[in-house]
């Protein structure tokens, strides 16, 4: 069987979730009350690997605690409790609570689990599952069980090394007694790891049986951090004060444990390890399994993720600030955090890999230029890209002199090859169904004559104001210039839904509501969509109009349009996602 492509394993696991072979699997989430978050936050999982992402503080890590919490025999309290510095405050006779569903069986609806905060005396961070509750909008009257699931939690900035423990967080010593000390306790790991001997004190064990790692982890690791690994072994050990892991690391030509090794070394030994033991169909939570990676590192580390969330169907979810983490997902497997105005904390369930980027303060680069003939078919593309969270993918101008001046471009457009401009132009110049420059024979393609009138054709221009022809030059010169033009218009530019942007946006009711004339026939009547927005603005407005004032009215119909996702509206959209190549599920 051949091994999948990095890319195909992204729609491997999408056909997988849809053929239910992801049997255990938590659908969504949500917060009637939670921490910080704004009430009756809801995150959805309809994807098996879900990355979260935004600034620090906005609760990425919070939620990976409430999700450790969902699985039968897991706590939340574990690692969200109460303490005199930061109590948990349950306030309006409301406990902090989470409700989460899955389907118990295969091919069946998705039931509800409430889980909430019950403090006893001597326990404070006692959590349980409860009836259901009406004002929680939970239908189900009988409790349902937790899901069965084993857990993971790794939080990468609690992996340090046995040596790094000590070295960092014992304090009150010399560099000399730790030296000594390392020094000494040293040998006791060495013979532990290469003589089997079981330290003990006052018969309480000191070390764990090390751990080899497999050839296959070593391939893994050894690929994520492109260095070849030859051997590796894990041991936990206490000879440095404080439980913790070793790792020791043999390549062709060294042989050196963690002292000597970099973190990122250490923590990607460790989780792969710990990927390779777990159980099918685990719940993995990551908080920022990117810490100590170079960004190559981090996209081999991710790509490696899929593999094992299609071969062993995890449900894997990521905290993350690093983009190598969400190119290529999905747009619903990106959850976005904001934090509000008031200081509450939002999620925006579905968002392409570039939002996300932003989100976490990176720039994006080489952005699309999109250029249109006026002022309000910019404002219609804008505002539906603002909706979809692509606003900052784009750069919409307008060409000065319109359409024909726009044609006129496409020339020099295509003689630079600037494949990132981009041309919406109105409808009314779509020459329809046309015949495409791959279908040329090959006599058509090498005549100048034939491909000047193809050009006229869907341009409905004189070619020779296009494509100026020096006295000098050759006609292969010429040749390539008329195909570059012909194959920028197929590839780049695209039509609006309607002969004229207030076409789209026109809505007789609508202009019913906020017309002033006792009789609106007169606005109705029309057929000319321009003349329409003039004479509603005449009711409006009793001086002189101004084409600004036309605008202003304009703009209200956007927003009312964009409202009623229309057909109109879902073109605009695929025209924005064929430009940014983003795919459409």
């Amino acid at each position: 069987m051949t091994k999948p492509t990095k890319q195909n394993y992204v729609n491997l696991i999408l056909k997988n979730k849809k053929n239910n072979k992801f049997i255990k699997y938590i659908d969504y989430i949500r917060f009637p009350k939670y921490k910080n978050f704004t009430q009756d936050t809801k995150i959805t999982f309809d994807f098996p690997i879900t990355v979260l992402v935004g600034k620090n503080g906005t609760g990425k890590s919070s939620i990976l605690k409430a999700l450790y919490g969902c699985p039968e025999s897991f706590n939340i309290g574990d690692h969200w409790f109460s303490t005199e510095m930061d109590p948990i405050v349950d306030s309006n006779n409301q406990r902090n609570c989470l409700i989460y569903a899955y389907a118990s069986k295969r091919n069946t609806q998705p039931k509800e689990v409430l889980i909430q905060r019950a403090p006893r005396k001597d326990t404070l961070d006692y959590w349980e599952t409860a009836k259901p509750v009406k004002k929680y909008g939970m239908g189900d009257t009988k409790r349902t069980k937790q899901i069965k699931m084993p857990c993971t939690y790794i939080d990468f900035h609690s992996i340090l090394s046995a040596f790094d423990v000590y070295k960092y967080f014992i304090k009150n010593k010399t560099v000399k007694e730790e030296n000594n000390y390392l020094r000494k306790k040293s040998k006791k790991l060495f013979n532990s790891l290469n003589k089997n001997i079981m330290y003990k004190v006052k018969g309480v064990p000191q070390v764990e049986k090390p751990v080899d790692l497999t050839p296959i982890e070593l391939n893994i690791i050894s690929e994520i951090l492109e260095k070849k690994y030859i051997s590796g072994k894990i041991i936990r050990h206490k000879f440095f004060k404080i439980w913790s892991k070793s790792v020791i690391l043999k390549t062709n030509k060294l042989h050196y444990s963690e002292a000597f090794a970099g973190s990122g070394e250490t923590a990607i030994a460790i989780l792969i390890h710990k990927l390779h033991k777990i159980q099918n169909s685990t719940l993995v939570l990551l908080d920022e399994p990117e810490v100590c990676l170079h960004p190559g590192a981090q996209k081999k580390l991710f790509d490696h993720l899929k593999s094992i969330c299609l071969s062993k169907k995890l449900q894997i979810i990521i905290s993350s600030h690093s983009p190598e983490f969400v190119l290529g997902l999905p747009d619903n497997a990106i959850k976005i955090f904001n934090e509000t105005s008031d200081e509450k904390i939002e999620i925006i369930n579905k968002c392409h890999q570039s939002a996300a980027f932003l989100a976490i303060g990176k720039d994006i680069e080489n952005k699309k230029t999109i250029v249109v003939e006026d002022r309000l078919g910019k404002l219609i593309i804008q505002h539906v890209a603002n909706k979809l969270n692509l606003q900052n993918q784009i750069n919409v101008i307008i060409h000065p002199g319109g359409e024909s001046s726009i044609k006129k471009s496409i020339g020099s457009y295509s003689a630079l090859e600037d494949f990132n401009k981009f041309i919406i132009f109105d409808g009314d110049q779509n020459p329809g169904d046309f015949q495409k420059f791959n279908t040329f024979s090959f006599n058509e393609s090498q005549s100048i004559e034939k491909l000047q009138n193809h050009l006229e054709n869907i341009l409905k221009i004189d070619p020779k104001k296009i494509i100026v022809r020096n006295s000098n030059e050759t006609v292969e010169t010429t040749l390539k210039r008329y195909k570059n033009c012909i194959e920028f218009f197929e590839d780049n530019c695209f039509f609006l839904p309607c002969n004229i942007p207030e076409e789209i946006i026109w809505d007789d009711e609508y202009a019913k509501q906020i017309s002033c004339c006792d009789d609106s026939s007169e606005i109705d009547d029309s057929e000319d969509f321009k003349e329409k927005f003039n004479k509603l603005a005449a009711s409006l407005i009793s001086t002189t109009l101004t084409s600004d004032d036309i605008f202003n009215i304009q703009k209200i119909f956007v927003t009312n349009w964009s409202k009623k996702l229309s057909n109109n509206y879902n073109t605009i959209k695929d025209i924005l996602y064929k430009i940014l190549n983003i795919t459409i599920d």
